[in-house]
């Protein structure tokens, strides 16, 4: 019995997922942004990125420290990797992240982001502003509930 519910739940989920068409182009199925790495944790966005793109989306972005980033790219050629928490002014930062948002569908914060005070106040500002902005859907990730 319990085989055929999980039958039943996956036929229940590919109800909810577009049917693909020639005329589409990579980032229609959705592009999802992982808020996330620093110099000592690289796995956790590099996973929650290749999750989205294993569930169905096109285009998964990665926002890092520049640390972070060539151990997450290598990783995964798949994923496109911004090295734009560079820790110097988290409003800095908040401006370059928010030009990615602008791009994407959905937004994940916190996979591997550390606990450092830059981080906490990147992670703070992150979701006031989408929540100002009231349109990308946003999910908060390990580090970022410490914050």
């Amino acid at each position: 019995m319990p085989r055929l519910r999980n039958v039943a739940a996956a036929w229940d989920s590919l109800r909810i997922l577009p049917a693909l068409s020639a005329s589409m182009h990579k980032g229609q199925s959705g592009r999802v942004l992982v808020v996330g790495g620093c110099f000592e944790y690289t796995g956790a966005p590099y996973f929650a990125a290749s999750a989205a793109l294993r569930c169905g989306a096109d285009l998964a972005y990665v926002a890092c420290t520049p640390e972070a980033a060539v151990p997450i790219k290598s990783y995964s050629p798949e994923l496109i990797v911004h090295p734009v928490l560079d820790g110097s002014s988290p409003i800095e930062s908040l401006g370059r992240v928010t030009e990615l948002i602008s791009r994407v569908h959905a937004v994940a914060i916190g996979s591997g982001l550390g606990r450092s005070e830059f981080a906490g106040e990147v992670t703070k500002a992150i979701p006031c502003h989408l929540a100002w902005q009231q349109q990308t859907p946003r999910n908060l990730r390990g580090s970022a509930k410490r914050f």
